[in-house]
């Protein structure tokens, strides 16, 4: 500091610090983007009280003390005591932040005094399922070697699986597995269960 004159005084400088602390901020509201409470939430934490990580920005914000327009964002938690199903409650505002990576918030800290403790715009996604339909299922086949005693091939078997249906088919020869398999198909129609079983002596299974 230089260039301070009186007629009646002479001055002395000398160096020092300046220190400059950073402006308080007040939340007075929160106005969108309140984190939502979903069932997977719920579930994982059944009859607990949920705190959830929110941020706010100057659009969703109503704030007292800010200069300059400058941008800032807070971070918080949004606590939920109940998990009754709404489009829209109050929810407790805890742990108010300066997001110090956003804009000029490096330059402000939260007057956690005369900040807003609890805000509306909650809400609470808590549905069970209860119907489950299966639309479309495709088909898929699995063949399985089954062997006789002593380890003598006795042919494949075969399980066609459609909509409520399982065949299961057990062929002896391998050329005719195809023609088995449409067979078996065309029992399906019939909705019924069958069971075919065509048994293979070792010997003509070698």
């Amino acid at each position: 500091m230089t260039g301070a004159q009186s007629d009646n005084y002479r001055f002395v400088y000398n160096n020092g610090t300046l220190v400059i602390q950073k402006r308080k901020l007040v939340v007075k509201d929160i106005t969108d983007g309140i984190p939502v409470l979903t069932s997977d939430i719920i579930f994982d934490n059944q009859g607990q009280i949920h705190k959830l990580d929110g941020k706010a920005d100057n659009d969703i914000l109503s704030l007292e003390n800010l200069v300059n327009n400058d941008k800032v964002c807070v971070l918080y938690k949004a606590v939920y005591k109940t998990e009754q199903p709404t489009t829209k409650c109050d929810v407790d505002i805890e742990y108010v932040s300066m997001d110090d990576s956003y804009g000029k918030s490096y330059n402000y800290e939260i007057d956690e005094t005369e900040s807003v403790k609890n805000v509306s715009g909650g809400r609470i996604n808590n549905r069970e399922l209860t119907t489950v339909e299966i639309v479309s299922q495709p088909k898929t086949e699995y063949v399985y070697r089954v062997r006789a005693p002593g380890g003598a091939l006795a042919g494949t078997v075969s399980d066609i699986k459609l909509p409520g249906v399982v065949l299961f088919l057990c062929v002896s020869n391998e050329s005719r597995k195809m023609e088995r398999i449409k067979f078996g198909e065309s029992l399906l129609s019939c909705r019924i269960l069958f069971f075919l079983f065509y048994a293979a002596n070792a010997a003509s299974a070698r």
